[in-house]
């Protein structure tokens, strides 16, 4: 294992995450080795990693340097030799257990420093049987398209190491991503998640309540507007939890116990804690900023001190998502809508203490 920060990564895998995350790596000014199935299929895919470049030079999305840095790409003649004694191992192959396995083991009988699979639904301790050093070895899940995309779900194995932990995060952030730990579970974290929409999307359409387009216009137009900047728990906590209790008993009455309201929900509505318009909720920021706060203020005092500083560091947060979405605009592979251009503006507008702390609940993108 590297004694200092990790600055040589190989790259196993050319399809669409590899080429993403080889682009990446290069912006960021790191050493790169990569290697797909065969010499030719590794040719090729040096030449979708330029021809991906090249777009986005012609976009003014990256400098025009970029295309010069890949006469320094070394491409390896087979795994072991693309891997051997590499620092950083990322293993972008398919998402194809058998192909899986076999590549993990072959990339670590190359002993590299530390390997890394990007698996977005396969389980590591699953997968960690197949190496030489599972201390060594955890998943990191990029999302398409991965040259900006920020998030990465890092998942360690049962057997990871702390330090090994620590390295992958230092490299992720040197490529300007956003590193969460996820622990291991079939999916992780985004997949659950996002397949849990999908799949309550496709009952409202088997049921007729609307189209394919209707269901995409009223996510993308509502709360999905909101993602770009806030998660569920800080749209939940600006909302109202009561509200969101309230609106569960309802939809449970009708559908059952799919959507049956948590117990952390319930616990926290059943002590007073509404989100914003009370004080605390489930949001960490809401929490730690109202624990700064004199007692002696009154709850709706408390509350709206602790707004104020959560708009400066939300008005923070919508200014690096605007910035990203400008920068994504161009991009074949990440269009962004003109919609979320004017996100800075509305949000800021409805981040206003008189919207924040009226008695009754506003959501973010009620124009009331």
């Amino acid at each position: 294992m590297a004694n200092g920060p990790i600055r040589e990564i190989a790259i196993v895998g050319l399809g669409t995450m590899g080429c993403g995350i080889a682009e990446s790596a290069l912006l960021n000014g790191f050493s790169l080795r990569v290697v797909d199935a065969s010499e030719d299929e590794t040719s090729e895919g040096i030449d979708r990693v330029k021809a991906r470049i090249a777009r986005h030079v012609t976009a003014g999305l990256v400098p025009p340097d970029l295309l010069a840095a890949m006469v320094e790409v070394r491409p390896g003649i087979s795994v072991e030799d693309a891997c051997r004694d590499a620092e950083l191992v990322i293993e972008a192959v398919p998402e194809d257990w058998a192909i899986k396995e076999v590549t993990v083991a072959l990339i670590s009988a190359a002993r590299p420093g530390i390997i890394a699979t990007n698996t977005s639904s396969f389980p590591i301790e699953r997968l960690a049987p197949h190496v030489e050093e599972p201390g060594a070895f955890l998943g990191v899940h990029f999302f398409n398209p991965a040259e900006w995309v920020p998030g990465v779900e890092v998942v360690p194995g049962p057997a990871t190491r702390p330090e090994v932990i620590e390295q992958v995060f230092e490299v992720l952030r040197s490529l300007g991503k956003v590193p969460v730990l996820v622990k291991s579970s079939p999916g992780f974290l985004a997949n659950r998640l996002q397949l849990a929409l999908f799949i309550e999307c496709l009952r409202c359409l088997e049921e007729g309540l609307a189209t394919a387009d209707e269901i995409d216009a009223v996510v993308s137009s509502t709360f999905g507007f909101r993602l770009p900047v806030f998660g569920p728990f800080m749209i939940a906590d600006m909302a109202g939890l009561d509200v969101y209790a309230s609106i569960l008993d309802s939809l449970e009455q009708r559908f059952g116990d799919r959507f049956a309201g948590a117990l952390a929900l319930r616990s926290l509505v059943a002590t007073g804690a509404y989100g914003m318009k009370t004080g605390p909720g489930f949001s960490p920021v809401q929490r730690r900023r109202l624990s700064r706060i004199p007692r002696k203020k009154g709850p709706r005092l408390q509350a709206a001190a602790s707004g104020a500083r959560l708009r400066r560091l939300t008005r923070s947060k919508i200014d690096d998502s605007f910035a990203r979405a400008t920068a994504c605009r161009a991009v074949k592979e990440c269009q962004v809508t003109s919609g979320l251009i004017m996100l800075r503006s509305v949000v800021r507008f409805h981040l206003e203490p008189a919207c924040l702390f009226r008695q009754r609940s506003v959501c973010i993108g009620d124009p009331r």
